[in-house]
């Protein structure tokens, strides 16, 4: 009989690899060895479900419906409250396609050598420019290239996942004549896109320690 903090998409849920979370904020668990102990997190989570604590309705939706998904019987004993920022974020996504977007490198900025990648959700494929992105980059102002390099290859940065309007995220390429941006559309169906958009939601607030060559945007 498996068990369910066993489960390798539990494991996918909380960014799981070789025994560990890659997930290196503490806001991203609700046990405090959630990042370690898969079991824990698992069972501080149906607990907070059932005493409705730690916001988790409204934090983690994702793993909440998968919960429901393996434990029936859970939906009778959760402690439900509204969560309108939420319910504000998916109505507002609406989401229908994604796409994977690669702004390709430009020499003249220490951020941008390498090129970057991020995905754009939309709801209107004939209106890219109201869409939203998701992206996932090293957090910093740092103008020198030299210890931009070093902070990135050595781990020194905070890589932040955001939700903003993809007009936004275009703006940030100046000179975008000098820029080309490739888009591929994702062949994902629509339950696919749901996951996607609850869990980016899940992950807004979190970091994971940015490595240019290992854990970087496209990783």
């Amino acid at each position: 009989n498996s068990k369910i903090y066993e489960n390798s998409y539990w494991s996918k849920l909380l960014h799981y690899r070789d025994g560990e979370s890659e997930i290196d904020s503490d806001n991203f668990f609700i046990s405090k060895d959630g990042k370690n102990d898969l079991k824990k997190e698992l069972f501080e989570t149906i607990k907070s479900l059932e005493n409705g604590t730690n916001n988790i309705l409204c934090r983690f939706p994702l793993r909440v419906s998968w919960l429901k998904e393996q434990i029936p019987k859970l939906e009778n004993s959760i402690k439900n409250y509204a969560c309108e920022e939420l319910d504000k974020y998916l109505e507002l996504t609406n989401a229908k396609y994604v796409s994977l977007v690669f702004p390709t490198s430009h020499i003249n900025s220490p951020a941008s050598m390498y090129g970057h990648t991020f995905l754009r959700v939309s709801s209107d494929k004939n209106t890219p420019l109201i869409s939203n992105a998701i992206n996932y980059a090293a957090k910093t102002d740092e103008k020198n290239g030299l210890v931009f390099a070093y902070q990135g290859i050595f781990g020194g940065y905070e890589g932040r996942y955001s939700i903003l309007p993809y007009y936004e995220k275009i703006k940030e390429y100046n000179n975008l004549e000098q820029r080309d941006v490739w888009e591929y559309d994702l062949n994902l169906n629509q339950d696919e896109i749901f996951k996607l958009v609850l869990h980016s939601w899940e992950l807004k607030d979190s970091y994971a320690d940015y490595y240019f060559f290992k854990e970087n945007c496209s990783y």
